[in-house]
């Protein structure tokens, strides 16, 4: 029988930044982690659960603190990268006050004998930078020889079981670490390093700070919602059509983000920067379901007035989707929302996407790089990111993604089965609840985390998606 002699506890994407919550002043605040205190009793009872002849391993897999979240008072108000390390610093000591419970149990978890090992995600990309990395290590009680920090890319390999963020799969979100190791290098000798070769922030990370966050000022419930593909996207279009505008960003950034997709190996490809074609797909497939004045009247606004329309035939399934989404794209900014509640309720039962908070479906996005890494060897695989938990056996390997202890609206779905005036009367409701604010009943927040078992020679013993609290509401 297998001798248990490391114990691991991973989690993901706390997001810990953002404003917090001003009752006083009546807004909810930028912080999308409101579990402060359940996470630092999390982390002490891991310390108490520490015994001798069992390694015990708390790793934070990416997104542990989130600089996208953060006000910039004295440049622009967002930013997709603070490249002053300085500056960073100081703003990560700012994130470490509003959370002091939480940096106070890792100090606990380390004085206790407890071992720490943090990865980079991409909403704290700053913390790899020199500056940042000394207030990090101040932030957890100094120079701890059981504290590591892995930000140049590389998983995390701990015996039979492979972790890491999951980012490096999602063309949006890809770090690109070479011109990321440039900037730290010309930072920790104060040098100035050639704009051409500083580190970009990737496509994703400049929608959210580009785009967003100024939505969020006035919608927060835009970085909550799941699915995020369809139904954010849907809801906030008929909610807000004045934000139609911000499609021709989304696109530039899509564009961007396409250089970024994994190869046949499961590896990142850079090839470039691709640009978007004047006559790409979304102007082919406009065209093949709209009149050409109204095509032309949307994409001049939201494209550029130089673009050229072919009539390619992109597929029924194409036809078909645009079909739907034609009311939302093109319907009058002014009508009242119950005017262009049909719509959206038309759009979200024939796009509706019920698998991704089903734990045991994943997207091949993610499940293929996957499988992939399981063919070389590992008995677990485990992925942070997406913020929704899965557990998934790939025969000899297990795939688990670690969720998020963030707070998340998942769209209930199961609501559109109901009659037309039932789902049309419960639509109007959640609809004015998101546009309000007042959407509280609606938030689920999860503790989850994946435990993992094994013996002396790191081999697997066990592998299981845990939850410190199975559902809670606010």
């Amino acid at each position: 029988m297998a001798h248990l002699a490391r114990r691991l506890f991973v989690l993901s994407d706390l997001h810990i930044g953002g404003e917090p919550q001003n009752t006083t002043l009546g807004h909810r605040g930028f912080t999308m982690f409101h579990q402060g205190n359940q996470m630092g009793r999390f982390i002490r009872n891991l310390s108490g659960d520490i015994t001798a002849g069992v390694q015990s391993e708390l790793v934070i897999n990416g997104d542990f603190v989130d600089f996208l979240a953060e006000r910039w008072h004295d440049e622009s108000p967002w930013l997709p990268f603070m490249s002053d390390e300085h500056k960073a610093a100081e703003r990560f000591n700012v994130i470490v006050g509003r959370n002091q419970v939480v940096f106070d149990s890792l100090r606990h978890f380390l004085a206790k004998g407890g071992r720490v090992t943090l990865l980079l995600g991409n909403h704290d990309v700053e913390l790899s930078l020199p500056k940042v990395r000394q207030a990090l290590l101040a932030a957890v009680g100094g120079d701890h020889c059981n504290f590591s920090f892995l930000y140049d890319g590389e998983a995390y390999v701990a015996g039979d079981a492979l972790i890491e963020h999951g980012n490096r799969y999602d063309q949006w979100n890809v770090i690109d670490h070479d011109s990321l190791r440039r900037t730290r290098s010309a930072a920790s000798r104060r040098e100035a390093v050639d704009p051409d070769m500083a580190f970009q922030p990737p496509a994703g990370s400049q929608m959210v700070s580009g785009i967003m966050n100024a939505v969020k000022e006035r919608y927060p419930f835009v970085d909550l919602l799941k699915p995020e593909k369809e139904a954010m996207l849907l809801l906030l279009l008929a909610l807000a059509p004045e934000y139609k505008r911000h499609l021709a960003q989304v696109a530039k950034h899509y564009w961007s983000s396409r250089s970024h997709r994994t190869n046949a190996a499961g590896q990142p490809r850079h090839q470039g920067d691709i640009h978007a074609s004047s006559r790409g797909p979304v102007g082919r497939l406009l065209a093949s379901s709209f009149p050409r004045s109204e095509v032309d009247q949307f994409l001049s606004h939201t494209f550029g007035a130089e673009l050229h329309l072919d009539r390619e035939d992109e597929g029924e399934a194409g036809a078909h989707q645009l079909s739907v989404l034609g009311p939302i794209l093109f319907g009058k900014s002014q009508a009242p929302l119950q005017e262009r509640l049909p719509a959206l309720l038309t759009a979200l039962r024939a796009l509706r996407n019920e698998r991704d908070t089903d734990q045991t479906v994943e997207s091949e996005e993610y499940l293929g790089p996957a499988k992939q890494l399981s063919g070389r060897g590992f008995k677990a695989v485990i992925f942070g990111h997406t913020h929704l938990p899965k557990k998934i056996s790939l025969g000899d390997c297990t795939y688990v993604n670690t969720g998020t202890w963030a707070d998340v609206i998942e769209f209930p779905y199961e609501k559109l089965d109901a009659p037309d005036h039932i789902v049309s009367e419960w639509l109007a409701s959640f609809a004015l609840s998101l546009v309000s604010g007042e959407y509280s009943e609606f938030i689920t927040r999860r503790q989850p985390y994946a435990r993992v078992d094994l013996d002396e020679s790191g081999m697997l013993i066990e592998v299981d998606l845990a939850n410190a609290n199975e559902r809670s509401t606010p």
